[in-house]
């Protein structure tokens, strides 16, 4: 059978990747207006050309690729019964074309239990996310980024299901992993820090998040002299303000001086 085919170069692919990144300084997010005019257009651009993946046994990979990206699109856009429907459907054709255990298979199929963590489906997103990380160990090893994503994702898995001494084992691990394989400014590193901070406020063990948080704000230098590193806030399209999660957690701790402060830190 032949294959349908997009051309899809690479410039345009990482024109489309810097659309949905994160500007420096900036405060936009992936759903802002300036991010969705380029997604529309790819979304467009890949529609024109017949993409459509139901019921094609053979798929050009940059058909494939584009396929991805527009999924990418949908979970910007907040539309995750699209994005989860088009990411079966690119994760069902590459375990038949490249292999269950191929990167590109297993980053798909890592997108797939993000968007099932945003619908809130958590049995099913921890089931995903801990058969990917046991393929990821397996394919990749331990202290591969890909596989410490798949750590933090399935440690945010079991805390939103309320298995709070898994999830801090896992976020612990994924959180020293990051910090050695991508470095402790990276955004994964901050989001996974964030994410165990949440664990620890959910348990009220409120030092506890601070030390987290604190040490996060120290890496960033979120300490008022210096405003350099507001794109650190963000990391892997969540709004992550470490600043605004402190004053968060000062206010419900009951330390209303310090939640002042940071807030008062925000706004400069």
């Amino acid at each position: 059978m032949r294959c349908t085919r997009i051309s899809v170069t690479m410039g345009q692919r990482s024109r489309f990747y810097n659309a949905l990144q994160e500007p420096t300084g900036s405060s936009q997010g992936p759903t802002h207006p300036r991010h969705l005019r380029p997604a529309a257009h790819w979304q467009t651009r890949i529609f024109s050309q017949g993409v459509i993946l139901r019921r094609k046994r053979c798929i050009d990979p940059d058909t494939l690729r584009a396929s991805f990206d527009l999924a990418s699109v949908y979970f910007a856009q907040n539309d995750f019964q699209n994005a989860e429907r088009l990411n079966r459907q690119v994760a069902d054709v590459q375990a038949r074309t490249i292999g269950r255990d191929h990167p590109d298979t297993l980053a798909t199929l890592n997108n797939l239990g993000a968007i099932l963590l945003r619908q809130q489906r958590y049995e099913e997103a921890a089931a995903l996310n801990a058969d990917l990380l046991q393929t990821r160990r397996r394919v990749l090893g331990e202290t591969h980024p890909d596989t410490l994503r798949s750590l933090h994702q399935l440690g945010v898995s079991y805390m939103r299901l309320g298995r709070l001494d898994e999830a801090e084992r896992l976020l612990i691990s994924a959180k020293e992993g990051r910090r050695r394989i991508i470095g402790e400014t990276h955004p994964g590193t901050i989001l996974t820090i964030s994410r165990l901070a949440d664990l620890y406020v959910a348990q009220r063990r409120y030092e506890d998040a601070e030390s987290q948080l604190l040490n996060a704000a120290e890496v960033l230098h979120l300490d008022g002299r210096s405003s350099s590193s507001a794109s650190a806030f963000y990391a892997e399209g969540s709004e992550i303000n470490i600043g605004k999660q402190l004053s968060e957690l000062y206010r419900v701790w009951g330390q209303k001086a310090k939640a002042a402060e940071w807030s008062a830190k925000l706004t400069k």
